[in-house]
């Protein structure tokens, strides 16, 4: 039902892995989003006191209330300034965040194609680089070769010699099953089915 659902869009990657993953793109999209007002608002005020300042430059002013004009216009200066110093602060961290959040979302992405086995493809995997080899192959005008392996009696393999030897068997055929595809082509590829 619905864990074979899940499995078929998401792969092997663990539901909690991610829920956790969503919830930390949301904060840090929560956590840019409130940055950015902060700043907006710094910089609307700026642009205010700018305005209201130079408007009351138009009239002749004494040096006295020029010098007090100048001192608020430093003062919304140094205001803005460190504004855009938290901002700039605040984008390197949200950069590094949102990098590390991207490491984990393409790790979550490879988990959900790769058998974890074998490190081959898994179903998903392979169905999707089938059909970008088919793309591929369709717009350059090449040829398109596909083949299906089974293992013949393998069941006797793990009764006999146990588990553990017959994941050691898959292993070694598919790194020899990609060793060969790429030999072939630079975008071979082999992938476990079943």
């Amino acid at each position: 039902g619905l864990l074979a659902l899940r499995k078929a869009h998401f792969g092997e990657i663990a539901a909690s892995e991610l829920l956790e993953l969503v919830e930390a793109a949301q904060t840090s999209a929560m956590a840019l989003a409130e940055q950015l007002d902060r700043s907006q608002s710094a910089v609307s005020a700026y642009g205010a006191t700018i305005e209201r300042e130079d408007q009351a430059l138009a009239p002749a002013r004494s040096a006295h209330e020029l010098a007090e004009l100048v001192q608020r216009l430093r003062r919304a200066n140094a205001t803005v300034m460190q504004a855009n110093r938290r901002l700039e602060a605040d984008i390197r961290t949200t950069r590094l965040e949102t990098a590390r959040l991207i490491d984990r979302l393409d790790s979550a992405e490879r988990t959900a194609r790769t058998d974890p086995l074998t490190g081959l493809l898994n179903r998903r995997g392979v169905l999707e680089a089938l059909k970008r080899a088919q793309a591929r192959a369709q717009s350059g005008g090449d040829p398109l070769s596909t083949a299906m392996v089974d293992i013949d009696h393998f069941k006797r393999i793990n009764d006999r010699w146990g588990h553990a030897i017959g994941d050691e068997v898959l292993r070694c055929i598919g790194t020899h099953l990609v060793r060969q595809a790429r030999e072939v082509c630079e975008f071979g590829f082999a992938g476990r089915f079943g």
